[in-house]
């Protein structure tokens, strides 16, 4: 056998499409990034991720090696990135599309 390890954020990067128009100018609508907003950090990305398990599930894409440290350390990171990039905080909202999981960048109201 092969010495194992603890699963890390980039085993997984690659599942993680993110659509970033929103952020580059297309409208989104403003309830949904005032929600986004609102939220409590906590409950957002615990909401969040047990939203995109439920959605990988539904599509029969397998998540055991999806850890919830390693993919909010990825969704923080990506939040940064976008944030440095657009000048204005991000969030993500998970969506299908057709057979695959979408992470779609919001820009949060100032």
């Amino acid at each position: 056998g092969r010495p194992s390890r603890a699963p890390m954020a980039g085993d997984f990067q690659e599942a993680l499409s993110v659509d970033e128009s929103s952020v580059s100018g297309q409208s989104v609508d403003p309830q949904v990034a005032k929600a986004l907003a609102e939220e409590p950090p906590e409950q957002y990305y615990s909401r969040l991720y047990h939203e995109y398990i439920d959605a990988k599930r539904q599509l029969g894409d397998p998540v055991e090696h999806i850890t919830e440290q390693g993919f909010l350390d990825h969704i923080r990171t990506g939040e940064q990135q976008l944030a440095e990039k657009s000048g204005s905080p991000v969030r993500y909202k998970v969506e299908l599309r057709g057979n695959s999981v979408v992470l779609i960048a919001v820009p949060l109201p100032s």
